[in-house]
């Protein structure tokens, strides 16, 4: 028989109620938007551990004023690195998918706009974001403020691109920002 009359095989859909949530299978991004802010979530606590054992040391720099809030850093790690351990238990609760959103976005725009104006303040002062733990790990400054910066960017651009591709979705599908609390 020719291949040209053989009918074509119907596309077999698997039931959606037997994809596991978060799966590669799942359709609609929502595995990837729940990694996602299990990513926050590990980088906020691992960042805001870092400030809080820094704080156990007896480093210089944390008595030094901070150019940009004119604090010693040792009050700005302790009340930075709270912070971002009560912002990551707020991520992971079971708020809606808008708020975790807007929580990841105005950390990202809080850490952006400090790393802003310690660029305009001073140019050559050194980012205390990681703490001073990071020089345990044997970081340079330079290298652990490119990568305080670059954790803003990703707290930054991730709730732009979840507000981007929800914008892309047909009325209807579950999977966007506007989703309801129970369904990411």
């Amino acid at each position: 028989m020719n291949s040209e009359h053989q009918a074509a095989a119907p596309i077999r859909r698997e039931d959606p109620s037997t994809i596991r949530r978060g799966s590669a299978r799942d359709e609609g991004g929502a595995g990837r938007l729940r990694w996602y802010f299990k990513s926050v979530i590990f980088l906020l606590v691992v960042s805001g551990l870092g400030k809080l054992l820094s704080l156990a040391g007896h480093a210089k720099i944390l008595d030094a004023a901070d150019p940009v809030l004119g604090l010693a850093y040792r009050w700005i790690m302790l009340g930075s690195g709270v912070a971002e351990l009560v912002l990551a238990a707020l991520i992971a609760s079971r708020f809606g998918r808008q708020f975790r959103t807007i929580v990841v976005f105005w950390i990202g725009l809080a850490f952006c706009s400090y790393h802003g104006m310690l660029a305009l303040l001073d140019p050559a002062a050194p980012c205390p974001c990681l703490g001073t733990i990071s020089a345990q790990f044997g970081l340079t400054p330079k290298i652990a403020g490119r990568l305080a910066l670059s954790l803003a960017g990703y707290f930054l651009v991730g709730p732009l691109a979840i507000w981007a591709v929800s914008r892309l979705r047909k009325p209807g599908e579950p999977a966007g920002f506007n989703a309801l609390p129970g369904q990411v």
